[in-house]
């Protein structure tokens, strides 16, 4: 079974302390490696997501098994892709995309399916 970690930032505003973020941000995606975690998937929110994006793809160099994935909360959100430097930046990072039907989807943490799952929490 792979070991899947999200970020999850609940939309907090990282432009008080980005580099307390940042710090944090690689010190859990390392634990996450280390741990055998080889699967992250990164939204689209913002400054957290970018750094939690770097975080992995620095972290490949040393550890190429891993997979850094982007999760785009709708079909709708496609088209947005090419017209949002954010999205562009992780996207053109990451080895996956999927796309979520449910704007409200969440991964049931007692599923079997899920029990292998991290969050990062910021």
């Amino acid at each position: 079974m792979v070991k899947t970690c999200f970020l999850r930032t609940h939309k907090i505003n990282l432009k008080c302390n980005i580099e307390a973020a940042r710090i944090n941000i690689y010190s859990e995606v390392s634990k996450a490696v280390n741990d055998g975690y080889t699967r992250f998937v990164v939204g689209v929110e913002g400054d957290a997501d970018i750094i939690f994006a770097k975080a992995v793809q620095d972290i490949k160099h040393s550890y190429p098994c891993i997979t850094l994935e982007i999760e785009i909360p709708s079909p709708e959100h496609l088209s947005e892709i090419n017209e949002n430097p954010i999205y562009l930046q992780i996207f053109e990072m990451c080895d996956a995309v999927s796309v979520i039907r449910n704007k409200n989807h969440t991964p049931d943490p007692k599923s079997d399916a899920f029990a292998d799952i991290r969050y990062i929490d910021l």
